[in-house]
């Protein structure tokens, strides 16, 4: 018997590139790819509102993974299906990381809203619009929280600042890429939320992932067949069954044409 492909993708750097909107090709080339009877899942850091406007672009017919694992998310229902809050040693954290070193920005995020503690010029530029636009404060809010996002001119500050405040333990900690580094719950991770995802999709279904960083890693572990961008990390490429062009070509578009 047949069985459906769910294909459980990336979203900066794979299905669309920079702040450009995702390309029409890849939106006609993904709903073909669905019409075909396949199920398309987005697995990114993105917070729920920026991932919100991917699928308004391109609405996929399974939950998907947000905050780089920490939620699952049904946006055809608009229901959280499981949730990965960081612990109450948080506020501790936050503190330590904001004396360490005053260039680091530091922005965290809960299910809807987003604060910016601290930002620079790396964060002012780069940030996704969601990001940049969060609640300006001094003082971290009393709310759940899903994601920190740390970024910095020189990645060895980021690296060093894990090395110092971050104890082993409480944290899963990586950079996303080289000036964007992010912090959520031990238990979270895209590998860990892939595993929450299959639990719920009814019959046997083939995975495939497409990914183009270093947080796609643990992606690329938890699925069958795993596919990425020519212009990938190195590291992801290694890990990668096949490739197809850049994000900045609409290049998945090529990736949903030969998925059956």
């Amino acid at each position: 018997m047949h069985r459906r492909t769910l294909l459980i993708s990336d979203i900066d750097g794979t299905l669309l590139s920079g702040r450009e909107p995702v390309p029409k090709s890849v939106i006609d080339a993904a709903q073909a790819f669905m019409d075909r009877g396949n199920l398309l899942s987005f697995c990114t850091g993105r917070s729920l509102s920026s991932a919100r406007e991917v699928y308004s672009m391109l609405p996929v017919n399974a939950p998907s993974i947000l905050f780089g694992g920490a939620l699952l998310y049904d946006f055809t229902n608009a229901e959280i299906l499981s949730a990965h809050y960081l612990p109450p040693s948080l506020p501790n954290l936050i503190e330590s990381i904001l004396s360490y070193d005053s260039g680091i920005s530091v922005a965290v995020s809960g299910v809807e809203q987003t604060w910016v503690l601290r930002s620079n010029e790396v964060f002012e530029q780069k940030a996704l619009a969601h990001d940049r636009d969060g609640i300006r404060t001094d003082t971290l809010p009393d709310s759940q929280l899903l994601k920190v996002l740390l970024t910095s001119e020189d990645p060895q500050t980021l690296n060093r600042m894990k090395e110092h405040c971050i104890p082993e333990g409480l944290y899963h900690a990586q950079f996303a890429s080289s000036h964007f580094f992010e912090i959520v719950s031990i238990t979270t991770s895209k590998g860990h939320a892939v595993a929450e995802l299959l639990s719920l999709i009814p019959g046997r279904v083939r995975t495939c992932g497409a990914g183009d960083s270093i947080t796609d890693l643990s992606l690329a572990a938890a699925v069958e067949a795993f596919y990425a961008p020519e212009d990938a990390h190195t590291a992801v490429l290694e890990h990668a069954r096949g490739t197809f062009p850049p994000a900045r070509e609409g290049g998945i578009a090529q990736l949903f044409g030969e998925l059956t």
